[in-house]
């Protein structure tokens, strides 16, 4: 489910979105979430979503505290908050890097669409294999040392910290 719609369809309480027969979530790693982040400087504050992290503090306006932190750190949030809520509703998740036709025609089989045995999961693959339309150009990514050296608050380590967690949890060595 493209995070636009998912945010807008449900706010975690029911098990499912009424209107899928299937969740299927794809994790990203987050440093490459906040090299998109660093390529489109995309307003995370425009989605309405309660920051995981954030929404645990007492006594702050969420959306002011959430807008004010640095971006790399809103993207991570985000990352953080959209992962666990997707991973309660999702009936299974599957890592963007491990992405295969053959997982593609499982998948579509699973959701019972129509004609999988027709699509070529294979072309659609390799036509997109390493591609990053939100990288910024020139920009090398961003790694855990770089957001390290930018955390110069308590909420951001305890944020870095909670990302590295969560990757971790996905299988990810490099987090």
């Amino acid at each position: 489910v493209a995070h636009h719609l998912f945010w807008n369809l449900t706010n975690f309480k029911s098990p499912r979105p009424p209107i899928f027969g299937h969740v299927f979530l794809l994790v990203r790693h987050p440093l490459k979430v906040v090299t998109s982040w660093r390529g489109t400087q995309f307003k995370f504050s425009a989605f309405k979503f309660k920051p995981y992290y954030v929404a645990t503090l007492q006594d702050v306006d969420q959306d002011t505290f959430f807008t004010a932190l640095p971006g790399e750190f809103r993207a991570l949030e985000w990352w953080i908050s959209f992962t666990i809520g997707a991973t309660k509703l999702a009936e299974c998740w599957m890592r963007a890097e491990d992405i295969s036709a053959e997982l593609f025609m499982n998948l579509c089989v699973r959701a019972e669409l129509p004609e999988c045995d027709q699509k070529n999961f294979s072309r659609i693959i390799s036509e997109d294999a390493g591609y990053n339309s939100h990288k910024k150009p020139g920009d090398a990514g961003v790694t855990w040392d770089i957001l390290e050296s930018m955390a110069t608050t308590s909420l951001h380590r305890d944020i870095l910290v909670k990302a590295r967690k969560l990757c971790r949890l996905y299988h990810y060595d490099d987090c």
